[in-house]
């Protein structure tokens, strides 16, 4: 299944972030303090040099703490270049000891229940 059609289908799409060893001190902290389903802000950076696809990802909006990887920014850039708002959140660190690497998951907004808790809390970060 692609990462459209898994969107598509309503499910969660999870991965983990990229980069994350190469964040400051500061996020480095910020992030080893987020909770489960903690929201987390992805910023399209088009005119990264490295990638004109990047999603950074950030933790209480203002520390970067990594990337989307580059393989599902290649199809989640378009979708939010087309304005889906995507839902972000934090799942948790893997169970190894040390291992620096966060697993998040993404979804669109649009897709979920008027009713649903979620949508009050993220549209209030939604820029």
């Amino acid at each position: 299944m692609t990462i459209s059609e898994t969107l598509e289908a309503g499910k969660w799409l999870y991965f983990v972030i990229a980069g994350f060893y190469y964040s400051s001190q500061v996020a480095k902290r910020v992030a080893a303090e987020l909770i489960r389903d903690e929201a987390l802000s992805l910023i399209r950076e088009p005119g990264n040099p490295h990638d004109p696809n990047a999603i950074r990802v950030y933790a209480k909006m203002v520390h970067p703490i990594g990337y989307v990887p580059r393989n599902i920014a290649k199809e989640l850039a378009p979708l939010m270049d087309s304005q889906v708002n995507l839902i972000c959140t934090f799942v948790g660190w893997p169970a190894e000891q040390g291992d620096p690497k966060l697993r998040v998951r993404a979804h669109p907004l649009q897709d979920l229940p008027p009713e649903h808790p979620w949508i009050d809390r993220f549209n209030k970060i939604i820029v």
